[in-house]
């Protein structure tokens, strides 16, 4: 049956016998004092279906004297008077209840419900109350999911911080859940919803629990939330992110609470729907997505949203670089018994709060333990928090003069810097090099190139005339060149750009890229759609993985690579933590990577490769000035450059305190893949840019 409820008649063995070993998950209770029962349980006896008996009745009925008068040494009269008057009419053994677990054989006796409760619940005190413990016996929790749902039902049950519990899970125990899920190895197989039920039982036998053994279904929400008596809380710990959208619509038509705990740096959410009825769901990061629509979303879509919800900034390290490897080295999301022990902990004292009206608003918690232990310092007073000063930050005035004009539509670099001296001449210079930044200082000259070019093109634009002086032989302070404005007359010219006869990435556009390339010092190479295009593709995928993994190349890379689409966004900000990247390239991870990045290059129109002819100051700022002017002249073809300067750099730049041994090994690989692929043309010269070219017209991926 779907819905599993407990049998009018706990002690009813011969309808239990007839469901199937599989599918037993309620005990049956014996009360010696009722003859009928007595019966039953001498006649289950006979049939040979005890396999043992475990009788230490007498020891919890002595330990419940004795919590009931903590503040007394109970001498052996006082104690056995005690006994006594505890005793049920026709002597001890008749006293208390025997528990028969079917699925395992075992005959326990315990004391009575009322008795047993009282006992098991003794040591809450006082961090529950008496008066609150009694709260919590009627509130009815429901729990969708239970590998994560599982410790937090357990939990639940040690604390008897229930009155009824609803679990729903439709899977069944793998042994890859062993690693997280309380149970034993013969228990393979088994509903993960009747493995919890059994695990309760055998806590506490007098539980009230109704189990789904189809999970959550629109069919059966309804069921789930109301029969028997609506939910207070429910909890939710399922994969499904339809489902968990459905629970939260069908929660908040209800002003039902519910609580998530995700296992990841001790994530808790909490949406108050109680007190918020028209709070957004999973607190609006939805998208306006409904449990209807997510049903259109493909897997990679679904998996950013999830992403999105449980908050991509702030997973932790390893999480994030497991999180990339799912469909790769990993099959299913990553979870330790550690972090869920921790979420059964937290879920719980979370549905408790809420439940006796402790402080418990909706929003989101971390439970972060490694962090704590990443902080901890010599006990002695809490010292007072500093507030949390928000601090917006300035914004700039409107542009000064004609030539901070120029400058901001020419564009900032960070490998640079302009300054103006007086109101006439504009100076260019190389920023400091950070030290930890494993750009080398010759892509600084190309960038000097390049803001040069772009500056001199806004110019000519805008009608003004400058005069220009390099200065790439000065040691002082990376000055690069001088440009001084001329109140000359200028005529304003044509295009600066060659005429093409036909629009689109075709040979025509390929002619004059190539001669826009010549002019300003560089040589250009065009790969076109096709099966070298395709082989390019493939190398060049490599080497952006290589890079996002390289941490002095990885921000550059991020920048580069988010235009990949198809999940690169994802991957981008998964890799953004140190330590995650570290734990990813430790284990030559990142595939996903290269598929997004396979994808964008494989469907765009081509790849352009400049190079210059050595690597001397001259040449490489020639070149940066062939890379703006290249740039600029597609943007008015509307084709889109997208660099991949990055991977340019693993390529054709060993920073031998980045790259491991294994990682110089690929790069010469593929540096002789790209050479042969170019006919030579890799390493003849100095490469100095990289594009991935789409065409716009066409609706290619930008």
């Amino acid at each position: 049956m779907p819905i599993l409820r407990a049998p009018a008649r706990l002690y009813d063995w011969p309808a239990l016998e007839a469901v199937a070993p599989d599918e037993r998950w309620h005990p049956c209770v014996f009360e010696r004092g009722d003859p009928e029962q007595r019966e039953a349980m001498d006649a289950l006896v006979a049939r040979d279906r005890v396999t043992g008996v475990f009788d230490r009745h007498e020891a919890q009925l002595e330990e419940l004297v004795r919590v009931r008068a903590p503040d007394r040494e109970l001498s052996r009269a006082e104690l056995s008077a005690e006994l006594e008057a505890l005793a049920a009419p026709g002597g001890r053994g008749r006293s208390g209840r025997w528990v028969y677990y079917p699925w395992s054989g075992r005959l326990v006796h315990v004391l009575e419900p009322a008795r047993f409760r009282e006992l098991r619940s003794d040591r809450n005190r006082y961090k529950i109350t008496p008066a609150e413990q009694t709260a919590l016996a009627s509130l009815r929790v429901g729990i969708v999911g239970l590998s994560v749902g599982n410790a937090v039902a357990n939990t639940l049950a040690l604390e008897g911080a229930f009155g009824e519990l609803r679990l729903a899970d439709f899977d069944t125990l793998s042994l890859s859940n062993t690693n997280r899920v309380r149970c034993g190895v013969h228990e393979l197989g088994l509903n993960k919803a009747i493995l919890c039920a059994r695990q309760i039982y055998e806590q506490d036998p007098y539980a009230r629990l109704v189990l789904y053994t189809d999970g959550i279904t629109r069919d059966n929400v309804s069921s789930f939330l109301d029969a028997g008596g609506a939910l207070d809380v429910v909890v939710d710990e399922c994969d499904d992110l339809m489902v968990k959208v459905l629970l939260r619509e069908e929660a908040r038509r209800r002003r039902v609470p519910v609580i998530m705990e995700t296992s990841d740096r001790g994530l808790l959410d909490i949406e108050r729907f109680d007190q918020e009825p028209a709070r957004p769901l999973l607190h609006g990061l939805l998208e306006g997505h409904t449990s209807s629509s997510l049903a259109s979303l493909s897997r990679e879509r679904r998996l950013e949203l999830i992403a999105k919800i449980v908050g991509v900034d702030t997973l932790s390290p390893r999480a994030a670089a497991s999180l990339l490897e799912i469909g790769a080295s990993v099959r299913g999301v990553a979870q330790l018994g550690s972090d869920v022990a921790l979420g059964g902990a937290s879920a719980t004292i979370a549905v408790r709060s809420v439940a006796l009206g402790h402080p418990a608003a909706s929003g989101r918690a971390w439970i972060d333990v490694r962090a704590s232990l990443a902080s901890m310092r010599e006990p002695g007073p809490r010292e007072a928090s500093a507030p949390i000063v928000a601090v917006r930050p300035g914004v700039s005035g409107p542009a000064r003069g004609v030539l901070d004009a120029l400058l901001e539509r020419a564009g900032a670099s960070s490998c640079v810097s302009w300054s103006i001296d007086g109101d006439r001449v504009l100076v260019l210079r190389l920023a400091e090099l950070d030290p930890g930044d494993a750009i080398a200082p010759r892509t600084r000259w190309i960038a000097a190139g390049a803001a040069l070019e772009r500056v001199l093109v806004e110019a000519r634009r805008s009608g003004l005339w400058l005069r220009e002086r390099l200065r790439l032989d000065s040691e002082d302070d990376g000055l690069v060149a001088t440009l001084e404005r001329v109140d000359e007359p200028r005529a304003r010219s044509g295009s600066p750009w060659p005429l093409v006869g036909s629009r689109g990435l075709n040979d025509d556009l390929v002619d004059a890229l190539e001669r826009t390339a010549r002019a300003a010092g560089g040589h250009l190479r065009v790969i076109l759609r096709g099966a070298r295009h395709e082989a390019m593709a493939r190398a060049l995928a490599e080497a952006e993985r290589l890079a996002l993994l390289t941490p002095g190349l990885s921000a550059r890379a991020r920048d580069d690579y988010e235009g990949s689409g198809g999940g690169a966004r994802l991957a981008t900000a998964l890799l953004r933590d140190p330590e995650a990247r570290a734990l990813v390239r430790a284990i030559d991870g990142g595939r996903t990577l290269v598929c997004a990045s396979l994808r964008a290059l494989s469907e765009s129109d081509g790849v352009a490769l400049l190079s210059v002819p050595d690597a001397t100051r001259a040449s490489l700022v020639a070149g940066g000035r062939a890379r703006a002017r290249l740039r600029m002249f597609l943007e008015t073809c509307s084709i889109r450059a997208r660099p991949m300067g990055a991977a340019l750099h693993v390529l054709t730049v060993d920073p031998a305190r980045e790259l491991t041994p294994r990682e110089r090994a690929t790069v010469q690989e593929l540096r002789e893949r790209l050479d042969a692929l170019l006919d030579g043309g890799f390493t003849d010269g100095v490469p100095v840019a990289l594009l991935r070219l789409a065409d716009d017209d066409r609706g290619a991926p930008r």
